[in-house]
């Protein structure tokens, strides 16, 4: 007897969808490195597809959003989402993955299920435009591993990475992508692990919890700590040894046992409380520091550092004292009258308390003017930026304020027209690679 794959299409997509239907009693058998492109499809399961040992790649693609369902087991080798930004693909059953899941653009929204990656598999490319996602307690990522003496290991690449001595076994990993009430009407980012090795005591551990800018839930990453949760009880604050607002990770070690962890702000008191913090573009090449305090009692001295790459590190530029030991509050400026012009630079401040004790503020961002050889427009901006450049252009990226990369794209030796992504408005940085050898940086602001 004979089976049929049956491919369901539809014009008028208010009456239905496009459908690769795999009908029950029939099979997906693909062979070789082959990809298997659904745009604009969803998939609907109720036969075999047993292809997680082969070498396919399943691409959902297209301008629209898309589901994965059916009644039977559903599983890839390779399964690829590259959807426009801002569309997804949502899974209404659990799904497993063999070997990798790419996120190119677009989302994966897991909803109730279980997305799945086998031993060995691994989570690529995911960025705040390209992110699994899910508004359920019960969806999560899942992998399982062995972790005998892991050494800077992040089991599937799912923003877990441990180091241990000890030889922990088989551990599970759950990621999910709520945020945890944390006690005092506070939340957590939207993201969590849940994590069950077989030895679980003794471990002198050291784990990196990575996050993305999107996840945050309005929290300030400058003041995230680990904090952990042993069965139903309360989240309790672990502290952190390190954080990067940069990379966007946060570090612990001396942990001796593993369970529930995830981020929220410190639970213990900051030496200070910024409430604005800002840089901005000043004649003859300089950049000036705003900000504004409150409660800044038994407070010392803010060092302000800069830096033109944030993973390499800050370096100290000056240092301001207190001036509002009576009323608690202060406004302070300071003026960086040595950058090169046209050049990005970021800025933070140490915020030092009488006692030692400190904590970073947020990441704030500068150019110096000088001359333009650089003009973008329109700015404010919708779907588009043109851009106009004295020399030649070799490359032209946007970025968030923090620098993390959006978009990245090769110039255009008839004319620079960057079409931009959903985004959340607000101002982001347009950086252009000139070829002979300069960069400048304008801030754009994106309005939708």
């Amino acid at each position: 007897m004979k089976k049929f794959l049956t491919i369901v299409f539809c014009s008028l997509a208010v009456l239905c969808r496009a459908q690769l239907l795999i009908q029950n009693g029939a099979g997906l058998y693909p062979t070789g490195p082959v990809n298997i492109v659904l745009q604009d499809m969803d998939l609907i399961n109720n036969g075999s597809m047993p292809v997680t040992s082969g070498n396919e790649t399943f691409v959902f693609s297209g301008n629209s959003s898309n589901s994965i369902s059916g009644t039977a087991s559903t599983a890839f080798k390779n399964l690829k989402i590259n959807k426009t930004a801002g569309q997804k693909l949502t899974l209404n059953r659990n799904v497993q993955v063999g070997s990798a899941v790419m996120m190119v653009s677009g989302n994966i929204d897991i909803g109730i299920y279980i997305l799945g990656l086998v031993e060995g598999a691994a989570l690529s490319g995911e960025s705040d435009v390209s992110k699994i996602m899910s508004s359920s307690p019960s969806g999560y990522l899942y992998y399982n591993s062995v972790l005998n003496a892991p050494n800077n290991q992040e089991p599937g690449k799912l923003g877990l990475v441990i180091t241990s001595q000890a030889n922990i076994g088989s551990t599970t990993i759950r990621r999910h992508h709520i945020a945890q009430p944390i006690g005092s009407g506070q939340s957590s980012i939207s993201r969590y692990y849940e994590v069950f090795p077989t030895n679980n005591s003794g471990l002198n551990a050291t784990l990196k919890f990575k996050y993305l800018d999107s996840e945050l839930n309005g929290l300030n990453e400058s003041t995230l700590t680990l904090w952990k949760q042993v069965g139903a009880s309360a989240y309790t604050d672990q502290g952190a040894e390190s954080r990067d607002v940069v990379a966007n990770f946060v570090q612990k070690s001396g942990i001796n046992s593993f369970s529930n962890w995830t981020l929220a702000t410190s639970s213990a008191p900051l030496p200070v409380r910024l409430i604005t913090f800002t840089a901005k573009s000043m004649e003859k090449n300089s950049i000036q520091l705003d900000w504004e305090t409150e409660m800044e009692s038994n407070f010392k001295e803010f060092e302000i550092q800069r830096s033109s790459d944030p993973q390499t590190g800050f370096l100290r530029l000056s240092s301001v004292k207190s001036h509002s030991a009576e009323s608690g509050k202060g406004a302070y400026y300071f003026l960086d009258d040595t950058p090169q012009p046209g050049l990005l630079y970021y800025y933070r401040l140490k915020m030092i308390d009488i006692d030692e004790s400190y904590a970073y503020s947020k990441i704030v961002t500068g150019v110096a003017q000088g001359q333009d050889p650089v003009n973008v427009f329109p700015n404010p901006a919708t779907t588009w930026v043109q851009i106009h450049a004295k020399d030649p252009v070799e490359r032209i990226e946007l970025l968030t304020l923090s620098g993390r990369t959006i978009l990245d794209q090769e110039a255009n030796p008839i004319g620079n027209k960057l079409h931009l992504p959903q985004l959340t408005p607000g101002n982001y940085l347009l950086r252009v690679l000139l070829q002979n050898g300069r960069t400048v940086v304008r801030q754009v602001l994106i309005n939708k």
